[in-house]
C-alpha cells in the first residue's frame, strides 16, 4: 500500500470515530414528543441556538393532533367541566400557537362588547370567565371552527354552547335567550351560536366567555385581546401534573 493510500485510509477512520461520537451525543427527539426551546424574558430562542448540534424539522415543532371526534361520552354530552380522554395520550404537552392563526380562523365572540367582569375571583368565589355586553339578543358567534358539544340548559349557564375545538381547546359561551345550533353541528369562526341573555344566574343581558382545555378553565386573556378584539401573538403550552391539574407556560413569540 502507498503511503498517499494509507494515509488517505487512515483519515477516513480518523473523521468517521469523532462523527460518531459527535452523534452520540445529540439529543434524541423522537416525534411524539414536543421540542421546548430554551426561553429569555418570555422569548422562545430560535432553535439553532437552543439545539446547537441539532437543527430540527419542522415537523418536529407539530405534536401529533389530539383527536376530536363528533362522538361524545355521557359525561361530555351533559358536563360543560368534561375531561377528554384522549386530549394528552400521544403527547405529554399540548401546544397550541395562536400566532400562527390566520384572521380568518378567529372570531371575536360578541363585536364591540365592553367587559363587565373579567375572570378571576369575585366575591370570594372563583369567576371562571370574562363577561361582556352589548345589547339584548346580540348575535353570539364561534370564536374557532369546531363541534358543537353541548347546545342546551346547564345550571348557573343557563342557555350555554360549548364548541369542542380542532386543536383541543374549548370555548363556552353562557346566558343566551336563545341557541340556534344544536349538538353535533359543526361550525366555523364567526358562525352564529346563539343569542345574547340573561338565562341562569345572571343579573343583566351579557356572554360570559370561558376557555377550557381538558375541563380546566384558563384566563382567556391568555389568548384574545379584548380591548382589541383581536387574539394575542402567543403559544400556550398546557402541561398536566400527576394528579391531573393543567399546568400553562406562555411565550410571546414561536418562529423568527
Amino acid at each position: 500500500m502507498s503511503y498517499r493510500k494509507l494515509f488517505t485510509f487512515v483519515s477516513l477512520l480518523i473523521s468517521l470515530f469523532f462523527t460518531s461520537c459527535s452523534l452520540q451525543h445529540l439529543p434524541e427527539v423522537p416525534f411524539s414528543t414536543q421540542l421546548r426551546p430554551f426561553s429569555t424574558e418570555g422569548m422562545l430562542m430560535p432553535a439553532t441556538l437552543a439545539y446547537s448540534d441539532y437543527l430540527p424539522k419542522p415537523a418536529e415543532f407539530i405534536a401529533p393532533a389530539p383527536e376530536i371526534t363528533d362522538i361524545f361520552s355521557g359525561e361530555e354530552r351533559y358536563l360543560v367541566r368534561a375531561k377528554t380522554e384522549k386530549l394528552f395520550d400521544k403527547c405529554k404537552e399540548l401546544w397550541i400557537d395562536f400566532g400562527q392563526i390566520t384572521e380568518n380562523s378567529f372570531a371575536f365572540p360578541l363585536p364591540n362588547a365592553r367587559i363587565l367582569s373579567q375572570y378571576g375571583r369575585r366575591h370570594n368565589r372563583p369567576h371562571t370567565g370574562i363577561d361582556i355586553k352589548t345589547f339584548a339578543n346580540d348575535t353570539i358567534r364561534a370564536a374557532f371552527d369546531g363541534i358543537i358539544r353541548i347546545a342546551g340548559r346547564a345550571r348557573g349557564y343557563g342557555n350555554v354552547v360549548v364548541i369542542r375545538h380542532y386543536n383541543g381547546l374549548e370555548t363556552v359561551y353562557g346566558h343566551s335567550s336563545k341557541l340556534l345550533v344544536k349538538a353535533g353541528d359543526k361550525v366555523k369562526a364567526g358562525d352564529p351560536l346563539s343569542l345574547e341573555g340573561r338565562t341562569g344566574r345572571a343579573t343583566t343581558e351579557h356572554l360570559h366567555f370561558e376557555t377550557r382545555i381538558n375541563g380546566q378553565p384558563f384566563d382567556p386573556n391568555l389568548i384574545i385581546d379584548f380591548a382589541g378584539q383581536k387574539l394575542q401573538n402567543k403559544c400556550l403550552v398546557f402541561t398536566p401534573d400527576e394528579k391531573g391539574k393543567i399546568h400553562i407556560d406562555k411565550y410571546y413569540k414561536m418562529y423568527e
